[in-house]
């Protein structure tokens, strides 16, 4: 696979660990630290300021053994962030219907390298948590009695957030929930019923099904977990967390397909025929909803374009909303670089793809293929064929060697030498015979 390949992986494959080093210190940028990567790459900032080192042991996935109060155990895959302290904040990453908690992890690792955070990826398995279970959240309706509270699936997330704080030592009092397939099934609808002051926010993409909010129209009056027709005593509840509680729902412009694996046909055909139109639907009776019963709607939709039912590709979307109270101070210092200081950092295309550029290497991630250069030259060089040459005036030709790589194009000790082009304003980056635009992030 070539640098330029932008095909998507997947969703159930096993990501394989990438890069397994980067030269330290991007501390050079008014002293913040800018690293980021996809679901296959390993590489990690060091804090350290002789900038000459090689990071080879990465912070590990780990894992232990969670018990529910009725006996079932639980694999709980975590990340910790390098260091951890009172400000390390906890998400949750919920896996989709392959139950596949353990390429979630790796897939969410990320989130833990660009900012301080711890992330979880319990595993709900199948044979412990079928589709009722997890999915639709074990809420059940029998004769119009609703079951009780205590027994929702959803009270296992609070659980393990206590164990795990106090395993750590962290001093979190609330957590994230994201979820990507029938983990968006499991947060949106957690996000919804759940009483817990340990939830903050929510984040559920590319669901296959959701439990619409709406009420009073036969065409649209659907009993759970399509809606919430025999839910009337839960209401209260659902207009609490729909005016408080902010749920954040991501759908691919390019998960449209009515007849794709794992896709819930049938009687749910009514929600729309494909994620995508479901997607809006849902958000369009939940606003309608709140203001049928005047409070305030509090959720936001986002369409990731270019981007299908994959779940690494949510990644960068997922971040920016998590690091949404960093990344404006993150911007603005970057619009006052200047020189060579302006183009380096770390960027990120809309597809799995990295840069990271320091004074001394240049380091690239896609997926689980990456390679390191050691840069012997900068020169200034002005844009004239690369796409939007007028955003992306002048920029640098950057000469070196490799001296890692997988890649099956590429060879230690071949030549590098490639031009990139900075936004007038920093914030992005581009490259010479390439469409893709990398964003500066941290």
């Amino acid at each position: 696979m070539s640098e330029f390949n932008t095909a998507e992986s997947k969703d159930n494959n096993k990501i394989k660990r990438g890069a397994r080093s980067l030269l330290r210190d991007f501390a050079v940028i008014v002293g913040i630290a800018f690293v980021f990567a996809f679901a296959a790459c390993d590489f990690l900032l060091d804090d350290d300021t002789n900038g000459k080192g090689i990071v080879e042991n990465l912070p590990p996935v780990g894992s232990y053994v969670h018990t529910t109060p009725d006996g079932r155990t639980m694999t709980i895959y975590y990340v910790l962030p390098t260091n951890v302290n009172n400000d390390t904040k906890v998400i949750f990453s919920m896996h989709g219907t392959d139950r596949n908690a353990d390429s979630y992890i790796v897939s969410s690792r990320p989130l833990s390298i660009i900012g301080n955070f711890a992330v979880i990826a319990p595993q709900f398995s199948l044979a412990n948590f079928p589709w009722s279970a997890y999915q639709m959240i074990n809420i059940s309706v029998t004769s119009g009695n609703v079951n009780q509270y205590s027994e929702w699936s959803f009270n296992h997330i609070d659980r393990i957030f206590d164990e795990f704080v106090e395993k750590f030592e962290l001093s979190a009092a609330t957590y994230i929930l994201t979820g990507h397939s029938a983990g968006g099934q499991f947060t949106h609808r957690s996000l919804m019923f759940s009483k817990s002051p340990k939830l903050d926010y929510a984040i559920a993409a590319n669901a296959g099904t959701y439990t619409f909010l709406n009420e009073g129209s036969t065409n649209t009056d659907w009993n759970y977990g399509r809606g919430i027709r025999n839910l009337s005593s839960l209401k209260e509840d659902l207009l609490h967390n729909l005016a408080n509680k902010k749920l954040h729902i991501l759908i691919g412009s390019l998960d449209n397909d009515p007849n794709a694996a794992n896709f819930d046909r049938g009687i749910w055909d009514v929600q729309g025929i494909s994620r995508y139109e479901r997607a809006y639907n849902f958000f369009d009776a939940a606003q309608k909803f709140a203001i049928e019963n005047n409070v305030n709607f509090n959720w936001e939709l986002t369409v990731m374009d270019g981007v299908g039912h994959n779940t690494s590709r949510t990644m960068p979307y997922i971040a920016d909303i998590i690091t949404k109270d960093t990344r404006p101070a993150i911007l603005a210092a970057a619009a006052n670089l200047s020189g060579q200081e302006r183009i380096y950092g770390t960027w990120y295309s809309s597809g799995n793809s990295v840069y990271v550029i320091t004074k001394d290497t240049v380091t690239y991630v896609y997926n689980s293929e990456y390679f390191v250069v050691s840069i012997n030259s900068f020169t200034a060089d002005t844009n004239v064929e690369t796409v939007n040459p007028a955003l992306y005036p002048n920029g640098y030709r950057i000469r070196g060697v490799y001296t890692e790589t997988n890649q099956s194009s590429t060879s230690v000790g071949d030549s590098f030498d490639r031009r990139f082009y900075p936004a007038a304003d920093n914030s992005s980056i581009v490259r010479r015979g390439s469409t893709n635009v990398w964003n500066r992030y941290r």
